[in-house]
């Protein structure tokens, strides 16, 4: 086919259907697939509904936008922020993601919103995962992953700054419902006044290590929080909180956890590890 004089091959067409197809969907919010690859996102209000590897292009303000910033509606998806800092209203998310399961989301940052990462009824029996990301300026939580009883989630090498979250019995830097064999791992809370860390009484097998979590000493806040049964808490680094550790479940086992008042509210039924101080 010749087009203005020039041939124009099955190929090269086929490359221009892609990209008009990137410029449609980028227009409709809907992120679509470029020539096979990863996938683009270009704006706030983007659907993921289907499986695949995704990237940001720029920074999402969904500060003016009527709902969240970006939601998973499909498994098996890998979200890369690529460095890029995804902003929503203040009541609304920056990413949601419902009924489904096999979810990673790395390298970027959260700013503002309700919640920075919120999951409900995940499917199957998958795992989310969020690792290197920075959160600031949520109002609930920054992280809040609630399952379906037979899923897990990794939240590792993440840096959340709670100042914002205030105080409240229902505010957490991180938050984990109905999970199982969990790991949060090597994770920075700073200014906590409520909670830092959350495991609800239906939390169970999870490690909670080498976490470093700092508080405001006061608005009664505690730093990690464990209600659930058959959880592992070591190697954290716990200072200036009324409570820096508190466990109200069974069966759980504390070791080598470092806090600065050694303000620890424990009930009986669980296993001291020992090098805890």
């Amino acid at each position: 086919m010749k087009k203005n004089g020039k041939r124009t091959t099955p190929a090269s067409c086929c490359r221009m259907i892609a990209f008009a197809a990137v410029l449609a969907g980028a227009a409709f919010g809907v992120a679509v697939s470029a020539s096979g690859g990863r996938i683009p996102i270009y704006q706030a209000g983007t659907a993921i509904s289907q499986p695949g590897s995704y990237y940001l292009t720029q920074d999402l303000d969904g500060s003016s936008y009527g709902g969240d910033v970006i939601s998973v509606q499909a498994d098996g998806v890998t979200l890369d922020l690529n460095g890029h800092t995804v902003t929503a209203s203040a009541t609304h998310n920056g990413i949601s993601i419902a009924g489904v399961t096999s979810i990673r989301v790395t390298n970027g940052r959260f700013a503002g919103g309700q919640d920075g990462v919120y999951m409900s009824a995940p499917s199957g029996t998958g795992t989310i995962r969020l690792d290197h990301l920075d959160f600031s300026g949520q109002t609930n939580y920054a992280i809040y992953l609630a399952g379906s009883g037979s899923n897990s989630a990794w939240v590792d090498q993440c840096s959340i700054d709670c100042q914002s979250l205030g105080f409240s019995n229902y505010h957490a830097g991180i938050y984990l419902t109905k999970l199982e064999g969990c790991r949060i791992v090597r994770d920075v809370l700073t200014s906590v006044d409520s909670y830092g860390i959350w495991l609800s009484s239906s939390v169970t097998g999870a490690i909670v290590r080498r976490n470093t979590l700092t508080g405001n000493y006061y608005n009664n806040s505690v730093l990690i929080q464990v209600d659930g049964n058959g959880n592992t808490i070591d190697w954290n680094m716990i200072t200036n909180a009324p409570t820096e550790l508190g466990i109200s479940g069974a069966g759980n086992v504390y070791a080598y956890n470092h806090s600065y008042s050694g303000s620890y509210s424990i009930v009986s039924g669980n296993t001291d590890g020992g090098g805890n101080h």
